[in-house]
């Protein structure tokens, strides 16, 4: 359990490092225990992150990859997040909802997001992808809410 509560940390910690605005409680210590703002855990295993609408700037790394546990992603309406998403960002095997629209990420959408199998909620609308749209979504089983729209993708 120390493990995974340190790797909690650390990945939270670096997150904030690389974003602007974070929420002001935000501040040291554990993240699930002390209740940061829009972070959801189960036991010391983050399970969520909320922060839709919160003006965040930056971008996703690769550091977000390191939360296993992790079922909903909800950065959207947040314009100053951009970049590209992680490439591996099908390694977050647990994810429910990602929901992203109305921020500024750009470039293809990663081909492993077909590995995201519990996914229900997929919302990239609102960005800057470009490319074509991954075939791997097919593979999205139990996918219920698709939007895609308003970016510069092409492809059935």
């Amino acid at each position: 359990m120390e493990e995974s509560l340190s790797c909690s940390m650390v990945v939270l910690q670096s997150l904030k490092k690389q974003w602007q605005n974070t929420p002001p409680n935000w501040v040291k210590g554990d993240p699930c225990g002390r209740k940061w703002e829009g972070i959801v855990c189960s036991g010391s295993h983050v399970t969520a992150i909320k922060l839709g609408g919160t003006n965040l700037a930056g971008s996703l790394s690769e550091d977000i990859l390191s939360l296993s546990e992790l079922q909903i992603l909800d950065l959207s309406n947040n314009k100053g997040l951009g970049g590209p998403l992680p490439l591996e960002i099908g390694a977050l095997k647990n994810l429910v909802n990602l929901t992203l629209h109305h921020c500024n990420f750009s470039g293809p959408i990663p081909e492993s997001i077909g590995s995201l199998h519990k996914l229900t909620n997929l919302f990239l609308s609102s960005n800057n992808f470009t490319g074509s749209i991954p075939h791997s979504i097919g593979n999205l089983r139990n996918l219920v809410w698709l939007d895609l729209s308003e970016n510069q993708l092409h492809g059935p």
